[in-house]
């Protein structure tokens, strides 16, 4: 059975352990103006406010989300590819900040969408910190890992299980403990390297770095 996509899995997994061992895991507008005589100003209709690149991006996070919630109304939608391409339609830079605001979103399945496009895009780092929360949220990115294993970047799965592990990792003091349980699992029991017995930081900062090395020489076979 093909995995479900990114936004079908925003819906809450029950509890368990996620990227097990030896299971590849997916998936400025500038204003420029010159001086007037008295007359020509007195006939010149007012200039309208100049919209700022905050506020066009607003605009298009709002239709963003408009065209993914009618898509994702029902429970069961699988998918929402008129959002999909909407974004992508987007320039570049907007398509990044739209993608960012979308992957902040509290509804998971409009979420996934912004991973996804900055993942598509090529910005990792921009997407660690969504996928760090659903992991302390407790839910499963088995979805995404599939996506980044079925890529043409054999290391990426690894490469994120480390980057997602050592966001995680860097913040732990900060979780309450409903939160606190589901990271360490993720940090114990994940990506080619054996699980841990039990969660020790440094024994988890040294998984992390087998498993680095690993994404590594991976990326070198390419």
């Amino acid at each position: 059975m093909t995995p479900r996509s990114p936004e079908a899995a925003g819906r809450k997994a029950p509890a368990r352990p996620m990227w097990r061992a030896g299971v590849v895991l997916a998936a400025g507008t500038f204003a420029v103006g010159c001086g007037r005589s008295d007359s020509a100003r007195e006939r010149a209709p007012e200039a309208s406010p100049p919209t700022t690149t905050a506020q066009a991006s607003m605009t298009e996070q709002d239709r963003l989300r408009a065209i993914a919630r009618e898509e994702l109304t029902s429970p069961d939608a699988q998918d929402a590819p008129r959002a999909r391409a909407y974004l992508e339609g987007l320039s570049p830079d907007t398509r990044r900040r739209v993608a960012l605001a979308a992957a902040a979103e509290s509804d998971a399945r409009l979420a996934a969408l912004g991973i996804d496009r900055l993942m598509m895009d090529g910005f990792e780092d921009d997407a660690v910190p969504a996928l760090a929360r659903r992991v302390a949220a407790g839910d499963d990115l088995t979805a995404f890992g599939y996506v980044w294993a079925h890529g043409d970047d054999a290391s990426r799965p690894l490469r994120m299980y480390v980057k997602i592990g050592r966001h995680l990792l860097e913040r732990l003091e900060g979780y309450p403990p409903a939160e606190r349980v589901p990271v360490e699992r993720f940090l114990i029991d994940g990506g080619f390297a054996g699980p841990l017995p039990a969660f020790s930081r440094p024994a988890v900062e040294a998984r992390l770095a087998r498993i680095e090395a690993l994404a590594e020489r991976r990326r070198l076979e390419r």
